[in-house]
């Protein structure tokens, strides 16, 4: 949330942006439950070239889903929820 310093911090507009941030927040954390982390790291387009070269709407490259913590700690934690014992879940961690 960068634009934080962009947005004017006395007045409406500093309150407004308070409560937009809270909002995307509030919903990003109930998008990365490790089932949605699943699904994107098993979704191939997200690990394409022509993908990957291309810039996010803040202008930054994109980067593949395995070298985003927060996607990686959340397919491990759907792989946990899902094996059968810790044998299968220590062979995925190495």
């Amino acid at each position: 949330m960068d634009n934080a310093a962009n947005c004017k911090v006395a007045g409406e507009e500093g309150q407004e942006f308070i409560i937009v941030e809270n909002t995307v927040l509030a919903r990003w954390e109930k998008m990365t439950i490790p089932l949605h982390c699943l699904g994107f790291a098993l979704t191939l387009r997200f690990y394409d070239k022509t993908y990957l070269s291309t810039k996010a709407p803040s202008g930054i490259l994109i980067k593949a889903l395995n070298l985003d913590k927060e996607v990686i700690v959340g397919v491990i934690e759907a792989f946990k929820r899902t094996l059968e014992n810790n044998e299968e879940t220590q062979m995925l961690q190495a």
